[in-house]
């Protein structure tokens, strides 16, 4: 059946987008397409215009209801959940928002969650410690401890209720795309130390 078809391509893309809202977008334009397509063979309603404006109407409903940020947030980038835990099982350290590859920032005007972190500089130039009981450094261990406990199947043990299981549940399953973390080390330019030891200017290279 071509609903059939539709709705599995539906579900294929969605699985390969990053992002949820851009995952509901597809699957809300896909069932749109399969309801318009059925309404067509049965109802006998040309296909051409009988899906065009409920698809149209969706899409400019999802887009006027994406994230804006203010314009004083302009420059301020947004590191991804998935690339902390990346750091830490790889034995990466957190580093300057200048020498960060592109892959760590993720978008905010689709992400699920925006979280800001405000915590205290252990060290001026590096943020972070490496000690022999936090070889990834201190900030990063326990940053991701905090952030676990909520976007992780660790947030399973909390709440007692049924709605606070439910929210449990919905922020334990979340992807890591779309967690994205403000740490101003990781965000803002700052300043660095060069291999000579010699402070590198806060910059945006």
């Amino acid at each position: 059946e071509p609903e059939v078809c539709v709705l599995l391509s539906c579900f294929l893309t969605a699985c390969m987008v990053r992002y949820k809202t851009d995952q509901l977008r597809v699957s809300v334009i896909c069932c749109v397409i399969s309801v318009c397509s059925s309404a067509a063979a049965y109802g006998g309603l040309n296909p051409g215009w009988s899906g065009a404006p409920p698809l149209c109407y969706l899409f400019a409903l999802s887009v006027r209801r994406q994230r804006r940020l203010p314009a004083g947030l302009k420059g301020c980038r947004f590191v991804r959940l998935g690339y902390l835990r990346k750091l830490a099982s790889t034995g990466g350290k957190l580093r300057r928002c200048q020498e960060l590859p592109p892959e760590a920032f993720g978008d905010p005007h689709k992400a699920w969650y925006l979280l800001i972190i405000s915590h205290r500089w252990i060290d001026r130039q590096t943020c972070d410690v490496c000690s022999e009981a936090y070889p990834e450094g201190f900030r990063l261990r326990t940053m991701l401890q905090k952030l676990d406990a909520h976007f992780s199947p660790l947030a399973l043990r909390r709440g007692g209720r049924l709605a606070e299981r439910f929210r449990a549940l919905c922020t334990a399953v979340v992807g890591d795309a779309d967690v994205l973390v403000f740490v101003d080390f990781m965000c803002l330019p700052q300043e660095g130390l060069d291999e000579y030891g010699g402070v590198v200017p806060r910059s945006i290279e």
